[in-house]
Formats: C-alpha cells, structure tokens, sequence
C-alpha cells in the first residue's frame, strides 16, 4: 500500500496524579528526523520517545511535542528561605538598636515578610510519567496513520488512474503504427513499381534500406517495455513496504521510453 507522509495525531493519558497530551505532525522527508518539545525536567524521556517514533514510523519529519494538561502534575512545598530571614532578623535588629525601639522579631513577623515563605510545584519524577508519555504517544502515532494511509489510499487511486490512461493511450499508438508502418509498406511497394525494375540492383539496394529504415522505426520494444513497466509500478502500490526509489526510478524508464517513441514517430 502506497503510504503518505502527512499526517497529524494527538493522544491523551491520566492517572490520580497528571495529565498528559502528546501531538504528532509529521511532513515529507527522505528519511525519519524528530523534532521533540517537552517541558522542563522531561528530556531523560527523549531516548524513549525517539525509540517509540522509529518503531512505528520509517520517513517524514516529526515534530512531537508533549503537554503537561493536570494542575495536580507534581506536589507542591513549603519553602523556607532561611539566608532571607537571616537578612531580615538582621536588618530588624538594626533598626531596633538605632531607634531605641525594644522587642525583637518573632516567626509570625518572618513568615509574613515577603518571599521568606513561597510555595514551589514540584514535578513528579520522569519515570512516574513515561508509562503515561508512552500511552498517549501511542494513541498519537494510531491516529497518525491512520491518516497518513488515508491519503496513501487516495495518492494510490490517482497513481492507478494515470496508469491506465499511459496503458490506453500505448495500445492506440500500438494500433496506429501497424496501420502507418502498412501504409508506409503499400506506398514503398508503389514507387518501387513506378520507379524501378522489380529485379535490379537498384531495386534490392533500395528494399534493403526500406527494411533497415523499418526496423530502426520499430517501436515493439519500447512499447513492450513501458507495459512491462506499468504492471510492475501497479504491483510496487500494492506493497508494504517503502516503495518510493523504485517508483522513481521506473517513472523516469518510462519517460525514457515514451522519449524514445516520440523520437522514432514518423506519423
């Protein structure tokens, strides 16, 4: 089967802890090159990631790009800066001394001066989340060629619809040459009539280079080899595997051949 390479697809996985989304777009490329997103703390996933895609893709340029969705994606702390409460109690006690002011700072003071108290997510680990990346990845790249093969199908039936419209069109001129070579046959046979003795040297000298002109005229082979290639182009879509060099390489003998019969044509 004929595959595309365009495509898109996007899978979703969750537990009781995060939520994740995985996007997938892939273009045509010669060979299979992977351009990844992740957020912060995630890259030890890229290995797996790259391992996941080449199992399951052979070409096109991928951009993947992963989305932590769940607001409950790590847990989050209480964080004390202890080297700023330093600095405060510090600054405090100064201005206690130099304006006679009596009492010293309590830890209800410091907790509420700004940023000695601050709340900080904490991601979960990247091996808590790579069973979910790989679930969500493996939705993505489903859904991925599952449209990659849709336009496969229709690149195939178009491909097929050209094909035989070269065959049609090979079997007229296959016709119309036996018809004008026939002509060309009667018309040699008249002047040879006309001109010459049936029996003279000049006759046979003449007929021997009406035959090698004929035979240098003959398109049979090329017409037997551009058959030939278009029943191996139909039989190389309906293959599995990738294709497109020896598809390449069969349009351009059959351009070669339809060159060489436009170059014999005398009609």
């Amino acid at each position: 089967m004929i595959g595309s390479m365009t495509g898109y697809g996007r899978g979703e996985a969750r537990n009781n802890q995060v939520s994740v989304a995985v996007e997938i777009k892939t273009v045509n490329h010669r060979h299979l090159e992977a351009s990844l997103r992740l957020p912060a703390g995630l890259w030890e996933l890229e290995p797996a990631i790259k391992k996941q895609l080449h199992a399951a893709l052979r070409r096109g340029r991928a951009e993947v790009i992963l989305h932590l969705l769940s607001p409950l994606a790590g847990t989050r702390e209480g964080v004390v800066d202890l080297d700023l409460a330093r600095k405060y109690i510090k600054a405090l006690r100064s201005a206690s001394s130099r304006l006679g002011v009596k009492g010293a700072p309590d830890l209800a003071l410091l907790a509420g001066l700004p940023d000695v108290v601050r709340v900080e997510e904490r991601p979960l680990p990247a091996a808590q989340i790579r069973p979910l990346v790989e679930k969500a990845l493996g939705q993505a790249l489903t859904r991925l060629l599952s449209m990659r093969r849709a336009e496969g199908r229709k690149l195939a039936q178009d491909i097929r619809r050209r094909l035989g419209t070269i065959g049609r069109v090979a079997q007229q001129v296959k016709q119309r040459f036996g018809r004008s070579a026939r002509r060309q046959a009667q018309a040699l046979r008249g002047k040879l009539r006309e001109w010459m003795k049936p029996d003279s040297a000049e006759s046979k000298r003449f007929i021997q280079d009406a035959v090698s002109r004929y035979v240098r005229a003959d398109i049979t082979e090329e017409l037997v080899r551009l058959h030939a290639h278009l029943s191996q182009f139909a039989q190389f879509l309906g293959q599995r595997e990738a294709v497109g060099r020896r598809l390449d390489f069969l349009t351009q003998e059959m351009h070669r051949e339809v060159n060489t019969l436009g170059a014999k044509a005398s009609d």
